[in-house]
């Protein structure tokens, strides 16, 4: 059964004792629950008290996932969320256009009288100051058609004034351009850009268009600029408002796990200097204090030590054991099939017996397949009750006799949900690389082996002033074999480049005007040309011989595709219809996509994958190295986890009797999809039916490595992922010889890497390492060299 009418409440003797505490100014104390429950309990709250509620989190992860649980639990309604700056201010750093419009969009209705019934915040956002309710009020700007109460002139000046800048064409928030009587601009709060006609100084149209084509969307009867600034006209201007000055005095505080929030309280403190301290943050003991002084009820408390003299409400809220994660290898598919079929009957069990079960799924796809997948089940006479949302996590309310199950928690993901929510063996083959052309002589340490264009494999000295014919210069040296020396000139360092070998072998050094070096180089010409008739004949097999046609996309394929979180792009989209025709002719695919990171081509893949799959063809995935490998592994186990899709990972994280079991399964068919880095390319490695090659960043492989799988089944289907294509694979694919699909747009709300430029200082990397950790997420410190990191 599918619902989405029902919402948490209390019971009368709970609604009543809520409205009695809140006509008082004591505090409540509950004890600590799941997340999700929290959020249960806040939305429950939001039935019986008619007063605007705050939640309040410790950092940005607790709230996006109270945001999200909310909106799930809620029926889709979103609560409002005024989120914190993650810059540290008084720096440097690019402001976020969203961000900003995020927190505006919160304070501009605060501050004209209309505050949201619900509003989730984290105390980061509250310690940081803002400008003041009035000053917001005085520097936004409100239009309607048919205003006409100053000169157009002015009007330009004024969009000026709030912060806009003028560009030839708006593409972006907070950008504005102006032509004959027309000014375009994207107010922050706005999800399209507006265009304002006047006729003379009469504003006589609004409408919103599409910044990709300028083409108009719908109309407007009245608009509001808002300031693309929050410390007003000049940035160092005193700021000495908190958003808290924004709401009315009937506010109640829910602070979820107040003992975290108080440490992350303390350690955001210490991120900043003193003068920043003062400047742009409240101190957290004055800011608790502000907010018993300001609001009429004291908070309420949600987990964390109980403060003295609060009031307890000792309501149990339990986890719930679901499905064991997907983290541990040693969980194959019917172990998570026997524990979901478990799990099930225990829920089914409890709703006989008269408990509420609500199951939550992340997408209307995986709700109808677990459907489907239930049919198939021994009959129940009491159905569950199925929603759409993406919960953090499920729990089990006693007391209400209230069971609430996650889609992590029947199929085992470890699934981070992203942005706002929508209801809708060791054995090395040989490889031949080029090393680098040597840029400069700083490239390069002395003892380094490096490779001379005419001579052939040497030691690199170092750089030595020598005299010659009266002049003196400056030469790189190069010693060879019998303490031979080369003294290069820097001007010819273009003729070197370091050598790249493979194991720990290291090769004998060549004799100045030996032979051997122009042997070996006729040799390699060779090898070279004998690939080449070699890649030439299997992509002339390719091109004349039938391959195998794939059967059309099926009801799995389809409820596959509905399982994904977020909305495709329209180049995405593209892309998989070009993917699928291509399956689906005789001709075999050999298909590049081409994209930025981020931008979607792994879920490309996965589609094809699955559709090898449902099949019956096996699907090999190509990638450079281990780390990746076992991402792509997670990913396509959490994604696939509610078919039947068998998956396994070919890497130096498996043991050398997991590789030979794996390789083994490969050959007898028990694997749907094996994802590898070289190891696949190992002689032993042998597939039983492999109808689709899938290669992931392919600029990282020799060609050996990419045509090996190819060579092993001529007729396969091949689709290769990259970023940046290589020069090789770039022309085929211009020269017809293979297909290409380009994915140019990103995700929407995606946000764009900051890149900064700046001459290195501790400090600067102090601050940007302990930003990133304030924020939960993660670092990546990059150097040079392993001996001086």
């Amino acid at each position: 059964m599918t619902t989405a009418g029902w919402t948490p409440e209390w019971t009368v003797p709970e609604a009543e004792r809520l409205q009695q505490w809140a006509g008082g100014d004591g505090t409540l104390h509950m004890p600590d629950m799941p997340l999700t429950g929290a959020a249960y309990c806040v939305a429950a709250c939001t039935h019986c008290l008619p007063r605007p509620l705050v939640v309040v989190t410790d950092g940005l992860r607790t709230l996006d996932a109270v945001v999200r649980d909310l909106t799930a639990l809620l029926g889709g309604e979103e609560p409002a969320c005024y989120p914190p700056w993650e810059t540290l201010p008084g720096r440097d750093t690019a402001v976020p256009a969203d961000l900003l419009g995020d927190r505006l969009q919160v304070l501009q209705p605060c501050a004209a009288g209309r505050p949201p019934r619900l509003l989730c915040t984290s105390v980061q956002a509250l310690l940081q100051k803002t400008v003041a309710p009035d000053t917001l009020q005085r520097q936004q700007c409100s239009l309607q058609v048919g205003q006409d109460d100053r000169p157009f002139a002015a009007r330009l000046e004024q969009v000026a004034d709030l912060g806009y800048v003028f560009e030839a064409e708006v593409t972006a928030k907070g950008e504005a351009a102006q032509r004959g009587g027309i000014i375009d601009c994207w107010p922050l709060a706005e999800p399209w850009p507006l265009r304002l006609e006047f006729f003379g100084d009469t504003l006589d149209s609004i409408r919103a268009f599409d910044p990709a084509d300028q083409r108009s969307i719908e109309r407007r009867a009245t608009c509001t600029l808002l300031p693309v600034r929050e410390f007003g006209a000049d940035a160092t201007e005193p700021l000495t408002a908190r958003c808290m000055d924004y709401w009315p005095s009937s506010t109640i505080f829910v602070w979820l796990d107040p003992d975290r929030i108080r440490e992350h309280a303390t350690q955001y403190e210490s991120l900043l200097e003193d003068a920043d301290r003062s400047a742009y943050i409240h101190n957290y003991r004055s800011l608790r204090v502000a907010i018993k002084r300001r609001f009429q009820t004291g908070p309420l408390y949600i987990g964390g030590a109980k403060p003295r003299g609060a009031c307890s409400w000792e309501l149990a809220i339990k986890p719930l054991a679901g499905v064991p994660a997907l983290t541990g290898k040693e969980l194959d598919q019917s172990a998570l099939e026997a524990a979901r079929h478990a799990l099930v009957d225990e829920l089914e069990q409890h709703a006989s017996a008269g408990d509420t079960v609500r199951l939550y799924f992340g997408t209307r796809g995986t709700q109808e397949r677990f459907a489907e997948w239930r049919a198939a089940r021994p009959a129940v006479a009491v159905p569950l009750q199925l929603c759409t949302g993406p919960l953090a996590g499920g729990f089990h309310c006693p007391a209400h006799r209230l069971w609430v199950v996650a889609e992590q928690d029947l199929y085992g993901q470890q699934r981070e949900w992203r942005g706002r929510y929508d209801p809708h063996t060791r054995r090395r083959g040989a490889r031949r690389l080029q090393g680098p052309r040597l840029a400069e002589w700083r490239d390069i340490q002395p003892g380094e082996l490096v490779v001379h264009v005419e001579h052939g494999i040497g030691r690199y000295l170092g750089l030595y002033e020598i005299e010659s014919k009266g002049q003196r210069q400056e030469v790189l040296t190069v010693e060879y074999a019998d303490s031979a020396r080369l003294y290069l000139p820097v001007s010819q360092a273009h003729l070197l480049s370091r050598y790249i070998g493979f194991g720990k072998q290291r090769p004998d050094l060549h004799a100045l005007g030996g032979q051997r070096w122009n042997r070996e180089k006729v040799a390699a010409e060779k090898a070279v040309r004998d690939l080449a008739a070699l890649l030439l004949e299997t992509q002339a097999a390719r091109q004349t011989e039938a391959g195998h046609p794939f059967a059309a996309d099926t009801i799995w394929q389809h409820e596959f595709e509905r399982a994904f979180p977020f909305e495709e792009t329209d180049d995405q989209l593209r892309a998989i219809a070009a993917v699928k025709a291509d399956m689906e002719s005789t001709r075999p695919m050999d298909r590049l996509i081409c994209g930025d990171v981020g931008y979607g081509k792994t879920e490309v893949a996965m589609r094809a994958a699955f559709k090898a799959v449902l099949d019956g063809r096996q699907v090999a995935l190509l990638v450079p190295t281990t780390v990746l490998a076992q991402q792509h592994y997670t990913t396509f186990r959490e994604r696939m986890a509610a078919f039947p899709v068998r998956i396994e990972m070919l890497s130096r994280f498996r043991t050398r009797a997991e590789q030979q079991r794996i390789v083994e399964e490969l050959n007898a068919g028990r694997i749907d999809i094996v994802i590898g880095t070289h190891r696949l390319v190992q002689p032993d490695v042998q597939f039983k039916q492999l109808g689709l090659v899938i290669v992931d960043e392919e600029q990282r492989f020799g060609v050996e490595h990419k045509e090996h799988l190819k060579s092993l089944r001529r007729l396969v289907d091949v689709l290769t992922l990259t970023a940046t294509p290589i020069p090789r694979t770039l022309y085929m694919s211009l020269a017809g010889a293979r297909d290409i699909s380009t994915i140019q747009t990103p995700p929407q709300e995606r946000l764009a890497v900051e890149t900064i430029v700046t001459e290195y200082r501790e400090e600067v990397v102090r601050d940007a390492i302990r930003r990133e950790l304030n924020r939960e997420g993660q670092v990546f410190y990059l150097h040079n060299r392993v001996k001086t990191i």
